[in-house]
């Protein structure tokens, strides 16, 4: 009796429950709501962008001098819209001065200028020579890249070829894929 009058004292000044109070000095867990977690939702990375038909673009539209590269960069080879519409117009008219921006490219306009500021800032110290050797480079990767998706895209086919038990299809991919790999560089 003296133990509930003590607990209801006690409950009062700290304004926990009696229940609590006596579970306490039996040592027995009182039953707890459980909060539920917050959900946090992590960050997927993005997957970091090849900026090589960029600098390409970018390096073209600010050097005359390293658009004879271009011959060797088709249009199926590039993946960005953007790009190739700018590289398409500069082998054709390689010559063309883009300090104002011509009325076939208006459409991409801030892309022309983005890539011509780049451009401008990554190889602004740079020799002629160091120049065309990093065109070079450019066109080489652009082409590795799309001999790459090239092979991966026939063997798709091929599997595909091979499943539905196509032999003529199947005979003429194995020797598309097998031209593509002898080709050299």
């Amino acid at each position: 009796m003296e133990q509930e009058h003590y607990l209801s004292v006690i409950s009062e000044k700290t304004g926990a429950s009696i229940t609590a109070l006596k579970a306490k000095l039996s040592n027995e867990k009182v039953a707890e709501h459980q909060l539920k977690k917050a959900k946090i939702e992590k960050e997927k990375p993005t997957p970091v962008q090849d900026e090589t038909e960029d600098m390409l673009a970018g390096l073209a539209a600010s050097e005359k001098s390293v658009r004879r590269w271009l011959a060797a960069v088709s249009g199926e080879m590039l993946d960005d819209d953007n790009a190739r519409q700018l590289i398409g117009y500069l082998r054709k008219n390689p010559d063309a001065d883009l300090g104002e921006v011509p009325l076939d490219l208006q459409k991409i306009e801030q892309y022309v200028k983005i890539v011509q500021l780049k451009s401008e800032s990554r190889y602004a110290n740079w020799e002629q020579k160091s120049l065309d050797e990093e065109m070079a480079r450019l066109v080489r990767q652009i082409t590795i890249k799309h001999r790459e998706n090239k092979k991966n895209q026939l063997l798709t086919q091929l599997r595909e070829a091979e499943a539905s038990g196509d032999e003529v299809l199947s005979q003429n991919l194995r020797q598309s894929l097998n031209n593509l790999i002898k080709e050299k560089m």
